[in-house]
């Protein structure tokens, strides 16, 4: 199919949001515009978020997707996806997660970094983002997808922002220097059972390579990391369904523990 005029890219973003707004899911793209590019994907998900700004909805950061360096080999690609995180989405720990504004959300332990200094560039080195790191901390996410059953290919799940729905933190901070990074054992519960378990070096090895890899993303279009911004890092284990009346936490080890209800 011939490339993607802007007034179509325009109107993709305005169905997503529409759909989350009205917590309804669509047809995936994919089914109807063939296989979106890569970049055609982006322009979506960047005039998506145009459009959530225009709403007055602050950008705080960032989220990765596709970290886990087995999966990115399977889907054939070499670097994962980046997704952005407004303030409209995040929850304190212990909070209740309403369920009617989502379509059909899941549940995935991450560890999230929130930055003191700007970021940017192609080549950084773990050690320049440890430096201008502020502090390492707990974080649950709660992905939905804005299409039918969850079936969607990877360049409609760019578009869709990377499934970004929730975030709710831990009240625990620590220095990323004071943390083995690369080996933070993680336990999810829902009503106290342990559903599943992982280690933070399914993050591409080690979770701060990941905020690399989303400095060379932002680099490619001329942008860098805000001082202050708060980044996701990526799934640690696969993410689960969850339901009302469920209680969700995860334990990391020596990071701490987060949880929230399901309302």
């Amino acid at each position: 199919m011939p490339p993607l005029n802007n007034s179509q890219i325009q109107a993709l973003a305005q169905e997503l949001l529409i759909a989350e707004a009205q917590v309804l899911s669509i047809a995936p793209l994919h089914e109807r515009y063939g296989e979106l590019s890569i970049i055609e994907a982006y322009r979506v998900q960047d005039v998506l978020m145009e459009l959530k700004l225009a709403t007055g909805v602050k950008l705080i950061g960032y989220k990765m997707g596709l970290t886990n360096l087995a999966k990115m080999a399977a889907a054939g690609v070499d670097e994962p996806l980046k997704g952005q995180l407004f303030a409209n989405m995040l929850l304190k720990s212990g909070e209740h997660l309403s369920l009617q504004e989502l379509i059909q959300p899941r549940v995935e332990p991450e560890i999230a970094f929130v930055l003191k200094h700007e970021l940017g560039g192609a080549n950084l080195s773990a050690e320049e983002v440890l430096a201008a790191t502020e502090y390492v901390t707990t974080a649950l996410e709660v992905v939905d997808s804005r299409y039918h059953g969850f079936n969607f290919s990877f360049s409609d799940g760019i578009a869709d922002n990377i499934c970004a729905a929730r975030v709710v933190f831990g009240d625990k901070k620590l220095r990323p220097e004071d943390l083995d990074l690369a080996n933070i054992q993680v336990q999810l519960f829902i009503n106290q059972v342990q559903q599943t378990s992982g280690v933070s070096s399914s993050v591409l090895a080690n979770p701060v390579n990941s905020i690399v890899a989303l400095a060379k993303l932002l680099h490619q279009r001329g942008l860098k990391i805000a001082a202050g911004s708060v980044i996701i890092t990526g799934a640690i284990t696969d993410a689960l369904s969850i339901k009302s009346g469920d209680e969700i936490s995860a334990d990391f080890s020596q990071l701490g523990t987060v949880g929230f209800k399901v309302a």
